[in-house]
């Protein structure tokens, strides 16, 4: 990292901004993306999934992109007065140039290929996930000296590449677009923009071209934000919401605890769906050391209107195999995600009481013993994972059967148990009319893997100490609310 002496010079106060409009009034389309740039003197065209398809410029130069059907990029072409200048394809991690394989890339640098052969190049990155250095070991000493280092790249907040006594350098042929949080910068026509996959950020700005699709679960914010305007902190890895894991620990706990959250998005695409869903949320998930078994609680709003939600978690469990009934700790961490997921929703205020045990208290009064019938979910969900790690499937929680089960509100009974009777009723659990498991076996694609793994590995996964008043008094927000979820 390189400090400026001040003054900041006046060139940079503007620096990468070149206003070509008096009015410089940008114009929307009617589903809120950009369609002309009055600066770049830029059109451009979106299609359903509000992706830009086409762009063209003021002279005679254009854009043309190709989506799958669930909105990845498959291919990007330049065109200048109707001819063809490049075509890229994308390939799952592997990217084609005018039809010839140019380069594979992975989560810590590529393979490109040169008229001498293939060539292995690496990138350092820092906590948001931006590639800092390129360096490759030509010499395969296992030392890069600085012969061997290929590129320089240091950023303003949103993105932007510092220049001036910060001027970027890179001699390696092809170049690496893939810079700011790792995401590929689209320099044709001057558009200078990071194609993030859900839209395209402009660093300059420090803004997306495009309302989030996922702006309706945070309404305080402006949908073309980026990060919740706090570029520090968060990382927008697709597009569509900024992410936050919070774990406090330890270093060597911080580092099981992404451990764990790394397995669980490779084990299945429930366990990637669950990962990413933690991620995503307008909810904090506040990873803590316990002291007993795992638990899962509602701990007060934070600062975006969301929810923080602690996973009390604690790592000796997972050094056994008592951390999922006949699984293992994967699955079990899949089922503490899968509550999350259930509070983290706006409309939950609790679930239902499920008894599984009676015993007889010291004034000689029946106890009944319950737990949360959103453990039915937690379990199904549990078993998504287990059918494609290819365990057995989990029938019971505390005894009582509760896959493929479902509470019956029009339904209530007295609870009879070793020969005592509850002195309440409470609802009855039913099977499911109909019941259907059919899990998703097929395994998340790499690209989506390694743009994950590097958000568990970077500032989306806080792991400061976390300030709010209901750390110390978490309790006084969940007695009485069915909130606490005991999660073994």
């Amino acid at each position: 990292m390189h400090a400026y002496q001040g003054p900041c010079p006046d060139d940079k106060f503007t620096e990468g901004f070149s206003q070509q409009s008096l009015s410089g009034q940008y114009t929307y389309d009617t589903a809120g993306n950009l369609s002309y740039d009055p600066n770049k003197k830029l059109t451009l065209y979106h299609n359903y999934h509000n992706l830009p398809y086409r762009i063209t410029g003021a002279e005679n130069d254009e854009m043309q992109m190709l989506y799958g059907a669930d909105g990845s990029l498959l291919q990007r072409k330049y065109l200048k007065n109707g001819v063809e200048v490049s075509k890229t394809d994308y390939l799952r991690g592997k990217e084609l140039k005018n039809g010839t394989m140019q380069s594979v890339y992975h989560t810590d640098g590529r393979a490109y290929k040169t008229t001498g052969g293939w060539k292995y190049e690496y990138w350092l990155k820092d906590h948001l996930g931006n590639t800092r250095e390129i360096f490759e070991d030509t010499d395969g000493n296992g030392v890069i000296s600085s012969a061997e280092r290929r590129g320089q790249l240091d950023y303003y907040n949103y993105g932007m590449e510092w220049n001036g006594m910060w001027t970027r350098h890179e001699i390696t042929t092809p170049e690496n677009n893939y810079r700011y949080n790792g995401k590929e910068k689209w320099d044709e026509m001057a558009l200078g923009q990071y194609h993030y996959g859900a839209r395209m950020m402009d660093p300059v700005l420090g803004r997306f071209m495009s309302v989030d699709p996922l702006a309706s679960k945070m309404p305080d914010f402006s949908p073309y934000s980026y990060s919740f305007n706090n570029p520090i902190r968060f990382i927008d890895p697709d597009g569509r919401a900024p992410q936050d894991i919070i774990i406090l620990g330890s270093k060597a706990y911080q580092q099981q605890v992404r451990a764990q959250l790394w397995d669980l998005a490779n084990s299945s695409q429930k366990g990637y769906d669950l990962v990413q869903n933690a991620l995503s949320s307008n909810s904090n998930l506040i990873i803590q050391a316990g002291a007993g078994g795992n638990e899962v609680y509602y701990g007060g709003r934070n600062e975006n209107g969301g929810k923080n939600i602690y996973l009390d978690l604690n790592l000796s469990t997972f050094e056994n195999s008592n951390c999922s009934i006949g699984g293992d700790c994967t699955t079990g961490l899949g089922h503490d995600l899968q509550h999350f997921e259930d509070i983290s929703a706006e409309g939950y205020t609790g679930s239902h009481d499920v008894p599984y045990e009676n015993y007889l208290g010291d004034d000689r009064d029946v106890v009944t013993n319950t737990f949360k019938s959103s453990e039915i979910s937690a379990v199904h969900a549990e078993n998504e994972i287990r059918a494609s790690m290819g365990y057995g499937l989990r029938q019971t929680y505390a005894g009582v059967q509760v896959f493929g089960m479902e509470v019956n509100t029009s339904s209530a009974s007295y609870f009879k148990q070793g020969g005592l009777t509850s002195a309440n009723r409470y609802w009855n659990l039913s099977p499911i009319k109909g019941f259907d498991f059919s899990p998703n076996l097929t395994r998340p694609s790499n690209s989506s893997l390694s743009a994950l793994w590097n958000s568990i590995n970077s500032s989306s996964v806080q792991t400061k100490n976390f300030s709010n008043s209901n750390t110390m008094s978490r309790y006084d927000n969940v007695s009485g609310t069915g909130l606490r979820l005991s999660t073994n």
